[in-house]
């Protein structure tokens, strides 16, 4: 699992701070919105290879995840894992204000 994070202003996002978990190196087959903030790129199997946070303000939890897509056992471990990181991450910098 590897965890990408852009700051404001990289890649277009003018305001906020953008997250992908990428859990597997599967082929994308597909997309699937988690909500408002959130996607999944998953497989011909419509198992995650990907989760797009698109402003870490707003990150889901495991469960909200996992009610729309699929995600193996293991790796639903390390997605709650980092899921958690990002929230603490998120925490941490609107709380120094940076």
């Amino acid at each position: 699992m590897t965890i990408y994070r852009s700051a404001p202003g990289d890649y277009g996002h003018e305001e906020s701070e953008s997250a992908c978990i990428e859990l597997n190196d599967n082929d994308v087959a597909g997309f699937i919105d988690i909500d408002e903030y959130t996607y999944a790129e998953v497989d011909e199997d419509d198992y995650m290879v990907r989760l797009w946070l698109q402003d870490l303000k707003y990150v889901p939890s495991i469960d909200d995840v996992e009610s729309e897509v699929y995600v193996d056992f293991e790796e639903s471990l390390e997605l709650d894992e980092a899921l958690e990181e990002l929230r603490g991450y998120s925490r941490i910098r609107k709380f120094f204000g940076t």
